[in-house]
């Protein structure tokens, strides 16, 4: 029995599933529910046993396994129904405890994913920044959308209706491939995020001579914290693991000083990369692969700057581009300087200077500037550099390029 994608829901699902299902098989090939949909109820599910996608089905399908194979399925007959990984009774969410629900606006969540996605780290050994970490309060109605590869973060502030939560911070970290579905199964209406945790099983007594339980192990088993993200009005739900940990305190690394404050133009830096782009494109190729590809920043008190690329291409040794006059809010920038004398402690003396030079990554800054950022504050060149705008800051942390 063949099914067509359209009679598994509506034109938004069917454009996800090959997305869906390339996200989930590219993960984890080796097991078989990957290629597979089953439905239940009137509802289809997909899975990958960590995330899952759940909506309705359209077409009056019998209850079934269905493997896909082109742009249709066929009933699997090789996995019973039994097998496949449906939620038991009452949703996944049955038999835990809620800890947070919000509700916001997609087309906010959506454009909030989008500015903050690309700094979502890709290093399996920090698994805690693999993903966007969602942070609520009851007291404040606000949700703050926060990414970060510890070279750079990003961070997206929405206003939410806080449906349940503590009036602290509540934090949860959704992994980065449930991310890049819940950003393909946009289809408008509003989104609502709820966490969950899983009480603890039942132990057996402790037998004489074995330790004790911690109080932090008895609270929650080590894998029991699910989000569900339902989109479109409860039209399409993704159910996936949180990723367990402490997030950085992120915070801490937002510069707090304002010496130096310049009203940019977002669209006027993209158009003067654009112009030197073909030199940097030939000198990295020439160099081989240049993971940061740094360029030096100059600005200077009267508004102007400058950007420049250096390699050992010929031809492309020094490529510079005039950057757009910027508006100076503020300038009491500094040069630091280490003073060394014998018998007295170091001491560091600050001189007023009427530029400031940075370099940064090219690659982040473009990330950055596709966010299109308002405002700069720079300090020095060893500093962090802070971009504001619409409800959106971003932080790169420079280069130390000779």
């Amino acid at each position: 029995m063949k099914v067509s994608l359209n009679k598994l829901g509506k034109p938004v699902v069917k454009n996800a599933v090959k997305t869906i299902y390339g996200t989930f098989s590219a993960q984890r090939t080796k097991r078989t529910v990957l290629r597979r949909i089953g439905i239940r109820s009137g509802m289809a599910y997909m899975t990958d046993m960590e995330t899952s996608v759940i909506w309705p089905v359209r077409g009056g399908e019998p209850d079934g396994v269905y493997l896909m194979i082109g742009d249709q399925y066929v009933r699997d007959k090789e996995l019973e129904f039994a097998d496949f990984p449906f939620p038991k009774s009452g949703g996944y969410q049955s038999g835990m405890e809620k800890v947070s629900s919000f509700v916001v606006d997609a087309e906010d969540f959506h454009s909030g994913l989008i500015d903050v996605a690309p700094a979502q780290s890709t290093d399996e050994t920090r698994y805690i920044l693999n993903g966007v970490m969602f942070e609520t309060s009851r007291n404040v109605n606000k949700l703050f959308m926060v990414t970060t590869d510890g070279r750079r973060l990003h961070q997206k502030r929405l206003t939410a209706a806080i449906e349940m939560g503590k009036p602290d911070w509540v934090t949860a970290v959704v992994p980065r491939s449930a991310v890049k579905l819940i950003m393909r199964l946009y289809h408008g209406g509003s989104v609502r995020m709820e966490t969950f945790v899983a009480p603890e099983e039942p132990k057996e007594p402790k037998k004489e001579g074995e330790l004790p339980v911690s109080e932090s192990d008895k609270k929650y088993p080590e894998s029991g914290v699910f989000g569900i993200i339902t989109l479109g009005g409860g039209e399409v739900q993704v159910c996936t693991k949180l990723a367990e940990g402490r997030f950085p305190d992120y915070r801490s690394v937002i510069p707090k000083k304002r010496d130096a404050v310049l009203l940019i133009d977002s669209i006027g830096w993209f158009k003067s990369i654009e112009r030197v782009m073909p030199f940097i494109s030939h000198a990295i190729k020439m160099q081989g692969e240049n993971r940061w590809s740094p360029i030096h920043l100059t600005l200077r008190k009267n508004g102007t700057g400058t950007l420049e690329y250096r390699s050992q291409v010929s031809g492309c040794e020094k490529v510079v581009a005039e950057l757009p006059d910027s508006r100076i809010e503020s300038w009491a920038a500094v040069k630091k300087t280490e003073v060394r004398e014998v018998g007295l402690p170091t001491r560091t003396e600050e001189t007023a200077v009427n530029e400031v030079n940075i370099t940064l990554s090219l690659d982040y800054l473009t990330d950055i500037l596709a966010c299109r950022p308002v405002e700069l504050v720079l300090e020095d060149e060893l500093s962090p550099a802070l971009f504001t705008g619409d409800r959106f800051l971003a932080v790169q942390m420079p280069i130390r390029a000779s």
